[in-house]
């Protein structure tokens, strides 16, 4: 099968690496996979992540001005009009992803042209959008031939139910090899020794990770950690993640009091080496699910609880992460965990063996695929 993903570039972002576990698992499995991306980003960042059969295409030699992204994906797209239609599956992630396909879906229709299926995957299932955002990513939606959610959504759960003619599936991310090598205690150790301020040997480390973008809210977390350090003075905390929410995000740690006891590492290539410090992990979920780098930092041993997304979501006695929509509650949760090794050692034992069991990227690639073939089959 020939397949082709698109998205805005190569970064360090969830969907990002959905896409690159994805496409090297289709490579692996004998497919032709080819990546499009608005730009080149610093190869480091993903790229050279990438498997070497990955065939890897910019549609622009630049990142900036943003604004060109999207004026020359016409041209491009127009250029690569016959490429294009000789591809099975073209599969969609993000506003660009999604504008991309849906400007070559016109194509294909004005043309009359029997081209690939083209597929979507929302990333921001969940996630608190606005009126306008919604209606424009349903607009788009409609033009696919198959789409998937990462997590339940009544919004999506509706939109399916009006749509019955475009195959949809809730598929959850899913994370690598969890035994995959973990750093050593002197790379760990090397690493803690270049924070700045340094986190003592015997503090307790309370992290997260995350893009600091005003969609995601990355301020929902300042009142947690400043909640618990008042209770738990012998606590540090950590923030991994970079974006145009950093200066704000300090502020707001500053204006708190808490700033001297946070350490706000900005984009980290390798996350392992912040996990490796962190005793607990506070993720961001949608209802039953975190993101992936939640799911790695059960992969590194960290236990995980949940700072919850979904406003009137009730927590459900097989959720494998206990989440909360009350910023107190996550906050007095975190601290009673803090306080119990025992607690913690079973929790993080639970959560290990639910992901290995249940979150592969075997499987969530076999439902992509599933997916697709549905996609094709809907079209003869």
């Amino acid at each position: 099968m020939k397949i082709v993903h698109v998205l805005p570039a190569l970064t360090k972002g969830g969907g990002e690496r959905v896409m690159a576990e994805l496409a090297g698992h289709a490579t692996r499995s004998g497919h032709d996979v080819t990546v499009i991306a608005a730009c080149p980003v610093d190869p480091s960042l993903l790229q050279d992540d990438l498997d070497d059969a990955i065939d890897v295409r910019f549609v622009r030699p630049s990142p900036k001005p943003k604004v060109l992204w999207y004026l020359t994906a016409l041209i491009w797209i127009w250029k690569e009009r016959y490429w294009l239609s000789k591809q099975e599956v073209i599969h969609a992630h993000m506003t660009y992803g999604s504008f991309f396909c849906t400007v070559f879906s016109l194509y294909l229709k004005l043309f009359k042209v029997d081209g690939p299926v083209l597929v979507e995957t929302c990333h921001s299932a969940g996630a608190p959008l606005s009126f306008f955002r919604r209606k424009f990513n349903e607009a788009m939606m409609k033009r696919r031939d198959a789409f998937a959610i990462i997590a339940e959504d009544d919004h999506w759960k509706s939109f399916s139910a009006g749509n019955p003619d475009i195959p949809s599936r809730v598929i959850l991310n899913g994370v690598v090899d969890p035994t995959k090598s973990p750093i050593t205690e002197v790379e760990s150790e090397k690493y803690r020794e270049s924070l700045r301020p340094m986190i003592g040997r015997e503090e307790f480390v309370v992290g997260t990770i995350g893009m600091l973008r005003a969609d995601r809210q990355p301020w929902l977390f300042v009142p947690i950690f400043a909640q618990i350090a008042k209770e738990c003075p012998n606590v540090r905390f950590i923030f991994v993640g970079g974006g145009e929410e950093y200066g704000h995000l300090k502020r707001l740690f500053e204006d708190s009091g808490i700033m001297d006891k946070v350490i706000l590492t900005g984009t980290e290539n390798d996350t392992r080496y912040p996990l490796s410090l962190m005793n607990l992990y506070i993720s961001l979920n949608v209802g039953p699910v975190t993101g992936l780098a939640g799911m790695e930092a059960c992969m590194a041993g960290v236990p995980l609880i949940g700072l919850q997304w979904i406003p009137d979501y009730a927590v459900r006695e097989d959720d494998w992460i206990w989440s909360s929509v009350k910023q107190e509650e996550v906050a007095s949760k975190a601290v009673e965990l803090i306080k119990s090794d025992s607690q913690r050692r079973y929790l993080k034992e639970r959560q290990f063996d639910h992901l290995v069991t249940n979150l592969s990227v075997d499987a969530m690639a076999s439902a992509y695929y599933g997916l697709y073939q549905s996609a094709i089959d809907a079209r003869k």
